[in-house]
């Protein structure tokens, strides 16, 4: 965490920058990364009072590259960002050298030395080098639509970020009073997204649940009962049924913001990374549609044919979906389709569904292809 914790900062707590540091999630172990010539390279360089470099592989999701630098000029007042790929052993200076020479003559003599498996050595760094450097000159890119450089799909596209950006953190901690009190503990924020607070013990937390879920029936499902209309007699499977997200979820996700910047007192935070006390979602996709239309971002769901489309394009990834339909939005003369970063901001952020918006009606492109 502490490590994701200097990315954000040393990429403006830009979530957009952030995304384009790391691939995605993290697998296998330390053991099997050049972790030695990595801290080598690092001891010596933070010796350097105007230099600071961290290992990414430290990080909880897979980067771009080793290592992340930041060299500051004092003469020019300028900070400066680098991110390295670090190669150490025999086979890999020698394929350094290789390229280095630019010839062909260089290459066959590498390629007869190790065969096929310097061939494809050589390939997996020419792609490495080129997804480094796509995602590098996309770092503090203007607004507009980019090439994956993961994949190439779906297209990247870079929002304003003008737009004030509002929290609801001080509606969790209000929550997560409540809960300390063994009080009702539920609110939703702008009618599409509910938050539940519970108290960690495990009757309080069977009970938090049921409020929760009973709280989202009675806004979304049948407000009806409000008015004394009787429940239905299968309401138990009903509120079963009903999909909650406990906000711990969001460590999985590249998005989320620091924790330990996050404007909460101190002991309700470290009540939540210890779980004494848990945070329940709700995401109510027609109404967060609704409000994106009410406050003038034409937004609708594809049909299931056009969802299935996209999956079977492998242009789904990343998206969200709603009962086999994504979620498309009308910026501008732009047409896109709503992405987890999105929903995560929401959900783990903290931020109000209504201040996405505002960030997302600033966006104003030619077209999307």
């Amino acid at each position: 965490m502490a490590f994701n914790t200097f990315v954000w900062l040393h990429v403006g707590m830009d979530r957009s920058n952030t995304r384009k540091v790391f691939k995605g999630p993290k697998y296998g172990d330390l053991s099997h990364q050049n972790v030695d010539s990595v801290l080598h390279y690092i001891n010596a360089v933070n010796k350097d009072p105007n230099k600071f470099a961290i290992p990414l592989d430290f990080c909880s999701f897979s980067p771009i590259c080793d290592i992340l630098q930041i060299d500051y000029s004092q003469s020019e007042n300028v900070r400066r960002t680098n991110f390295i790929e670090a190669k150490s052993g025999k086979v890999n200076e020698e394929m350094l050298e290789t390229i280095d020479a630019r010839t062909s003559e260089a290459y066959f003599k590498f390629f007869d030395t190790h065969g096929e498996k310097g061939i494809r050595q050589i390939e997996r760094f020419f792609r490495q080098q080129m997804m480094l450097d796509k995602s590098q000159k996309l770092i503090n890119a203007e607004p507009g639509v980019y090439e994956n450089p993961v994949n190439g799909k779906p297209r990247l596209i870079v929002l304003p970020n003008e737009a004030e950006v509002v929290h609801f953190s001080d509606k969790i901690t209000e929550l997560l009073e409540k809960a300390e009190r063994k009080e009702f503990a539920v609110d939703a924020i702008d009618n599409c997204l509910v938050i539940g607070a519970l108290n960690g013990e495990e009757e309080n937390m069977l009970l938090g649940e049921y409020d929760v879920r009973l709280y989202i029936y009675h806004c979304f499902l049948n407000p009806a009962t409000l008015d004394g209309a009787p429940y239905p007699t299968d309401l138990p499977a009903i509120l079963n049924c009903i999909k909650l997200v406990d906000w711990l979820e969001g460590f999985k996700s590249v998005v989320l913001e620091p924790v330990i910047l996050r404007h909460l007192p101190d002991n309700h935070l470290m009540d939540l990374l210890l779980g004494k006390k848990r945070l329940r979602v709700f995401f109510r996709a027609e109404s967060f549609v609704a409000l994106c239309n009410d406050n003038g971002i034409r937004a609708e769901f594809t049909t299931a044919k056009e969802a299935n489309r996209l999956r079977s394009s492998g242009s789904a990834k990343g998206l969200v979906e709603f009962d086999g339909r994504f979620i498309r939005l009308f910026l501008g003369d732009a047409i896109a389709t709503l992405g987890d970063g999105i929903l995560y901001e929401m959900l783990f952020n903290w931020v109000r569904p209504s201040s996405v918006i505002e960030q997302m009606k600033q966006h104003k492109l030619t077209s999307v292809s």
